[in-house]
């Protein structure tokens, strides 16, 4: 709703990039695809690293199309990750 009073337009695709964004923000804060509770704190910083992440690939000059790809593949390591220290955590 922000987006839509900022551009001042209602495109139904608008905001195609930010779903991704506002999804992995929650996830890489600490939340789970099957629910739970999240920080919102943790939110907040996994937005902002998906943000800076976005903005250093920018900086590369790597195509915006890339950009989304690359940012999928920042969240399926960290939750990669995430799937292996709690698996050791688990055997321990």
């Amino acid at each position: 709703m922000a987006l839509v009073g900022l551009t001042t337009s209602a495109d139904a695709n608008i905001a195609l990039r930010y779903t991704l964004l506002s999804i992995a923000g929650g996830i890489l804060g600490g939340g789970e695809f099957v629910g739970g509770r999240v920080s919102p704190i943790g939110a907040v910083i996994g937005a902002i690293t998906l943000a800076l992440a976005g903005s250093f690939l920018s900086f590369l000059r790597l195509n915006p199309d890339f950009q989304i790809g690359a940012q999928g593949v920042i969240l399926i390591l960290v939750l990669a990750l995430r799937l292996l220290i709690n698996s050791k955590g688990t055997r321990a």
